[in-house]
């Protein structure tokens, strides 16, 4: 009798399921269940320069540490990644870790970009903001780089080691030789780099988000299996389609920054090899004396995790230098399930205790 209750029971919740995944898919088509507004956590703009944006959260009375952290996302993707959902959004929970947040939002390149090099945004917009943050807060930053957005930072650590009080690498590529497909393709002889920049001087989004779609074919067949499998929760729904709008909605990049990073950085593994430049001077990753926390995601397609474990050797000057290493992909280090408690719990803690112990926290 057990068996068949037990039976019964598993059939009721199967056809509750089934019939939420039709009602939910009727509301979807219809357009009665859209994406959640995204990036809503409350915050001021401090500076505006060239269509770049420095967004500033802070609750001042729950503040407990010196120094502000600075997101630096990358220049591919839409920074609200970083501020998703009110319970996905690394901005809050860092702000509940007692953290002043700062988002550098590159915004979206226009024709007037085509000339952008990899050093007008370093050293020049992520510069300013890093000038601004002196300013108001009195304390340097900790630079917290998101893939591409990690190269940057490092970028500027190197030229002005004295204005970085920590520095973060999520998901960064380090040793391009390491770098998997996107490495294979950048070195093909088939990839014609000017051919790639639109005539606008720009590389069209559509033609990145394909490229990161080859990178993973079975995303999109993966995706489509989840959404039928929990498409009977509202709240599975309401993560899915914020992510899905953040997946689907790319910026084109500046033609000349992205020249320079295919042939510079993935073709000529400048970073390993030596001989990257910006603002007028050769970089030295060994400058960089601050703390560096270097995270991986150990299951990343776009990133492969020995394209970053390469780091220890490039940041020989830092007084401390930590890996951490975790179970997620490129994605999911920022909004994937349960990420506060598996990964960002242990970067808070480093952060609070780099502050406390090398800068002095607040009481």
């Amino acid at each position: 009798m057990k068996k068949v209750r037990d039976a019964l029971q598993a059939a009721r919740v199967e056809l509750k399921a089934v019939a939420g995944r039709l009602s939910n898919g009727v509301k979807l088509a219809t357009g009665a269940i859209r994406a959640p507004e995204t990036g809503t956590t409350p915050h001021e703009v401090v500076l505006d320069v060239a269509g770049s944006r420095l967004l500033r959260y802070s609750d001042e009375s729950a503040r407990k540490h010196s120094h502000p952290v600075l997101f630096v996302p990358s220049l591919v993707n839409r920074a609200y990644v970083l501020d998703l959902l009110p319970d996905r959004s690394v901005v809050r929970y860092l702000q509940g870790a007692g953290f002043c947040v700062y988002l550098l939002d590159w915004g979206i390149p226009g024709t007037g970009d085509r000339n952008t090099s990899l050093s007008d945004y370093a050293d020049g917009r992520l510069g300013l903001a890093v000038d601004r943050i002196l300013a108001r807060d009195k304390a340097a930053p900790v630079l917290a780089g998101y893939c591409m957005g990690g190269s940057l930072a490092m970028m500027y650590a190197a030229l002005h080691p004295e204005k970085v009080a920590s520095l973060v690498l999520l998901a960064t590529p380090i040793d391009f030789d390491e770098a998997g497909l996107l490495r294979l393709w950048a070195k093909s002889s088939a990839f014609n780099l000017d051919a790639f920049v639109s005539s606008s001087g720009l590389v069209s989004p559509d033609v990145l988000n394909m490229a990161f779609t080859m990178l993973k074919p079975s995303w999109q067949a993966r995706n489509s299996y989840s959404l039928w499998k929990y498409g009977w929760s509202q709240e599975f729904l309401r993560s899915y389609l914020a992510i899905s709008k953040w997946v689907n909605d790319p910026v084109p990049v500046a033609g000349e920054a992205f020249r320079e990073y295919v042939q510079h950085w993935y073709r000529e593994n400048r970073v390993m090899r030596g001989g990257l430049a910006a603002g007028g001077q050769t970089l030295d990753f060994t400058r960089i004396t601050c703390p560096v926390l270097n995270v991986i995601a150990k299951s990343d397609h776009i990133i492969p995790p020995a394209c970053s474990l390469a780091a220890e050797k490039v940041f020989t000057g830092s007084r401390r230098f930590e890996n951490q290493v975790f179970p997620v992909g490129h994605i999911g280090l920022s909004v994937g399930e349960g990420s506060f408690s598996k990964v960002w719990n242990r970067i808070t803690a480093w952060l609070a205790e780099t502050d406390d112990g090398q800068h002095g926290g607040r009481e």
